[in-house]
């Protein structure tokens, strides 16, 4: 049966696309119990469809909330570049907030497209949703690894520990963006993308671990993010799963269980 417990306690993640999957599609019963009980996240929220009155008015509020994205990301690469490691922190967590903000109004303008059979701006609202968010955590994962290089190296210690804070929360919000991308891919029923994109979030969460780890955070914060780790690749078995993955759901399955028994 697919459940795993720590100390007699069941650990059971939901996620944003679990929230919304067609769990009684799974013909195995295990699994699809498992699926109906994802109800709470370590994933990076929980989304639900919002009413949307005036959708020129909720389109305009998109671009808005975008460019906000975007004037974070500016500013932020440009505090990073002058050495503001706090100023840049500030401007990455706004990011990560406004970046949800769009997501959870895309989701509610796609079920506005759905209810006026307006299908093909669904799905393209979706792709380009999908999209943006994987060509963002690219380069915020290759933003983050240079920058904890440097501050590896960094001899004055209050400097590097700033610099270690933002090299974590780059490598965080590109693990949470793509985990977007993957719930995106998921309500555009592109299964084997959403699959590969929440395995290569688990992967973050984990490369986010192994630096907790090297600068010996605490146990509490080492386990945050070990649990996280574990419930992405939790998310990609379930998702491989609806798609039929019977192999990709096992090895991604496996995966999830790995990280808890570390925790032990």
């Amino acid at each position: 049966m697919w459940k795993t417990s720590i100390g007699g306690v069941l650990f059971v993640w939901s996620a944003l696309a679990v929230a919304d999957a067609p769990c009684k599609s799974i013909a195995d019963a295990n699994w699809r119990d498992q699926c109906v009980q994802q109800q709470s996240s370590l994933l990076v929220g929980k989304f639900e469809v919002q009413a949307v009155p005036d959708i020129q008015a909720a389109l305009e509020q998109s671009r808005v909330m975008s460019w906000a994205v975007r004037e974070n990301n500016t500013f932020a690469n440009a505090m990073q570049q002058s050495g503001d490691w706090s100023g840049a922190l500030a401007k990455r967590k706004q990011e990560s907030s406004a970046r949800k903000q769009v997501f959870q109004l895309a989701i509610s303008i796609a079920a506005y497209f759905d209810e006026s059979d307006q299908g093909k701006d669904r799905k393209a609202l979706y792709r380009g949703l999908v999209e943006r968010n994987v060509e963002d955590a690219e380069q915020a994962y290759g933003i983050a690894e240079e920058l904890w290089e440097k501050a590896i190296a960094a001899t004055d210690p209050k400097e590097a520990a700033q610099m270690q804070a933002l090299a974590e929360r780059i490598l965080r919000n590109a693990g949470d963006t793509l985990a977007l991308a993957a719930e995106g891919a998921n309500r555009n029923e592109k299964l084997k993308l959403s699959r590969k994109l929440w395995q290569q979030s688990a992967e973050m969460s984990e490369q986010l671990l192994q630096w907790k780890l090297q600068i010996g955070s605490g146990k509490a914060e080492v386990n945050f993010f070990r649990q996280r780790a574990a419930a992405r690749w939790y998310q990609s078995a379930l998702v491989a799963l609806l798609n039929d993955d019977t192999k990709e759901a096992n090895f991604a399955k496996q995966q999830s269980e790995n990280l808890l028994v570390a925790r032990r």
